[in-house]
């Protein structure tokens, strides 16, 4: 069975005609709530991940843009330099 709200829709389109002929109650409209909980909910947990990630590549790019490329390995102080500027 298709979970996608998208793909969901153009099922029922396809038996029915019409989406909104549907009873309140039917199987269809049953299936049309639960795609559209599901894409409402997987566009909330995408943002979420997508905010979540912005924070970890900001930190990756900082260091990436104050340490050169080829340097030795840093010593413990050098790392607290680096981190606190």
């Amino acid at each position: 069975m298709p979970k996608s709200l998208q793909k969901v829709q153009k099922h029922i389109a396809k038996k029915r005609g019409v989406v909104e002929a549907l009873h309140e109650n039917s199987r269809d409209a049953k299936r049309l709530r639960r795609a559209s909980a599901r894409d409402d909910r997987v566009a909330r947990v995408n943002t979420n991940l997508s905010r979540g990630r912005l924070h970890y590549v900001d930190r990756i790019t900082y260091f990436q843009e104050n340490i050169p490329e080829e340097s030795e390995p840093f010593s413990d102080r050098d790392m607290m330099d680096v981190v606190t500027r």
